[in-house]
């Protein structure tokens, strides 16, 4: 499932910041030059999900070039994410700058921290009677459920360079899984070659599951 995830960012979208795979510590000039081109635009849901979603290293250039918009543009963005709140001539009367501290904080998304660290439900102990084909399946239910809870702004601000909480802890629990995985064939060696079969069955659920996405 994680080897997965850079695969099913590329394959399943069609959004211009986020059309091509990347790696955690990747130079986001090209990112940031795709950024100030939609800022420069007037395409406000554009707008508002590039506030929303992509990370400057630099705040202020965010802010720079909002500031420097055509006042009109800044009304009729600040009654549109208002949704009607406020009159034009309440809008018209606020500065350049309260109109883009109203921005930041009406598309500030409310930031969800993940659950405490997640235990797996299944583990090597309980699953000495069960078969190849199960223990993968229940491995790969539980991993995606957690997967799942990941809030999709980390996996777009990982896909675009930074190093997100909630993915790292993920990817860590499945290294954690492995050493317990490990643990237990050395303890218990004649499940070897069930294990091997685990392995088979687990890429023939990451191959399916890729060719589904893309």
């Amino acid at each position: 499932m994680v080897m997965s995830l850079n695969r099913s960012i590329a394959c399943g979208s069609d959004t211009t910041l986020i059309n091509s795979p990347s790696t955690p510590g990747a130079d986001l000039t090209k990112w940031e030059s795709v950024a100030k081109h939609i800022l420069r635009g007037y395409d406000i849901h554009d707008i508002q999900l590039l506030c929303g979603f992509f990370s400057f290293e630099d705040t202020d250039i965010l802010y720079a070039l909002l500031r420097n918009r055509w006042v009109p543009f800044l009304n009729a963005f600040v009654i549109h994410i208002g949704g009607g709140t406020y009159s034009r001539k309440f809008v018209d009367a606020l500065s350049v700058d309260q109109k883009i501290q109203y921005i930041f904080k009406s598309l500030a998304i409310p930031f969800s921290p993940p659950e405490s660290r997640w235990e797996w439900a299944w583990t090597p102990q309980v699953a000495l009677n069960e078969t190849a084909s199960t223990i993968a399946f229940n491995i790969d239910k539980d991993s995606c459920s957690h997967f799942a809870k990941i809030p999709f702004k980390d996996l777009v601000k990982q896909a675009l360079g930074d190093d997100v909480k909630s993915l790292l802890e993920f990817i860590a629990q499945h290294v954690r899984l492995s050493i317990q995985i490990s643990r237990h064939l050395r303890e218990f060696p004649h499940v070897r070659l069930k294990y091997i079969r685990v392995e088979k069955v687990s890429r023939l659920l990451e191959y399916t599951y890729t060719n589904i996405v893309c």
